[in-house]
């Protein structure tokens, strides 16, 4: 790559948005995190996993690998099978049959946003696809390419998210350190 220097012609409205983009990136929260970041949705999910494993929250159950249905209790599937007019002796035969194990709680990653208006127009077109999402800041520490990526944006629009970051940072500093020698 070189720093020579070349002339390239772009639509306004493109130009329009990157600048915006670019703008909006530097004027966000970025919630403590270092720059080049992005948010991500993130749901939660559960998966088996043997007894004593896992790192997040686990709960016990009872499974019907058949129904690919979870109990807390033999009790429970009993009384649920009961309740779908399955006679009491085959569903206590049935319990017998569960499968023991644990399930732990974990967070699936899905899609990557520049703003978190992006994240958020998103999840207004999708919820109805979506279970319990939240979105989570990442940094692209030591990713060349986003680096890259960020330092052509910049160039390009002039605009700079990680100074614009700064600047709002040393403001609201300066505004405390006031509004503490007033008191």
């Amino acid at each position: 790559m070189t720093d020579e220097k070349i002339q390239i012609t772009v639509d306004k409205k493109h130009l329009d948005f990157l600048v915006d983009l670019m703008t909006k990136i530097g004027n966000q929260d970025n919630r403590g995190t270092a720059f080049p970041y992005f948010y991500i949705m993130r749901q939660p999910r559960w998966r088996v996993i043997p007894e004593g494993y896992g790192y997040g929250e686990t709960k016990h159950i009872f499974y019907d690998s058949e129904c690919c249905r979870e109990h807390e209790t033999k009790e429970d599937y009993i009384k649920e099978c009961i309740e779908e007019g399955i006679p009491a002796k085959e569903a206590y035969m049935k319990a017998e049959e569960l499968q023991e194990g644990w399930l732990e709680q974990y967070y699936e990653e899905d899609n990557m946003f520049l703003t978190e208006e992006g994240y958020n127009k998103h999840l207004k077109l999708n919820r109805h696809n979506l279970k319990d999402p939240h979105n989570y800041i990442k940094c692209a520490w030591r990713n060349p390419e986003i680096t890259d990526l960020f330092k052509a944006l910049i160039a390009i629009t002039g605009v700079d998210p990680e100074a614009i970051c700064h600047k709002r940072y040393d403001e609201r500093k300066l505004q405390r350190e006031a509004e503490k020698r007033k008191d």
